[in-house]
């Protein structure tokens, strides 16, 4: 049985291990934070652990859990906050920065600013952060969400 919950503050370390492992393969990834692998984990959990903090305070964080194991969790916010703050953009910028080298800071800078400048103005949420441990990928376990009475979109 899987169950979902909000996260604490106190578990989104735990929580952005788990994101910086399930997005290390994703070809943006790879362009942004570079080709080597264990850099890249490095660069995407220095830039993940501030972006995870802006979710939960700006919104929800979501875990599943398989017993007491985080398996997967997904970041919410609701409308209104989803671009950084000043000061949250001010230090994440210096978290990416410091883990990057300057090519690929400005690779994520433009990254970012694209992204924000295609932010729509209507009131809308943002999903994300998502990822799942990989040995619970592809196993259906998202599936029975709209049986087992979980909000579900269309």
């Amino acid at each position: 049985m899987i169950h979902i919950r909000k996260l604490c503050s106190d578990e989104l370390p735990e929580a952005t291990v788990l994101l910086a492992e399930g997005m290390l393969h994703n070809p943006l990834h790879i362009r942004a934070f570079g080709q080597d692998s264990e850099r890249r984990h490095q660069r995407l959990h220095a830039f993940i652990a501030p972006l995870l903090r802006m979710v939960h305070a700006n919104g929800d964080v979501l875990g599943a859990f398989r017993d007491s194991t985080l398996i997967g969790t997904l970041g919410m916010m609701a409308p209104g906050g989803c671009q950084p703050s000043p000061a949250v953009a001010l230090r994440m910028a210096g978290a990416i920065a410091a883990s990057n080298p300057l090519a690929g800071t400005f690779r994520i800078f433009r990254w970012l600013s694209t992204w924000a400048r295609h932010d729509p103005t209507e009131p809308h949420w943002h999903l994300g952060p998502l990822t799942v441990l990989a040995a619970h990928r592809r196993r259906g376990r998202g599936q029975g969400a709209h049986a087992r009475g979980l909000p579900t979109t269309r």
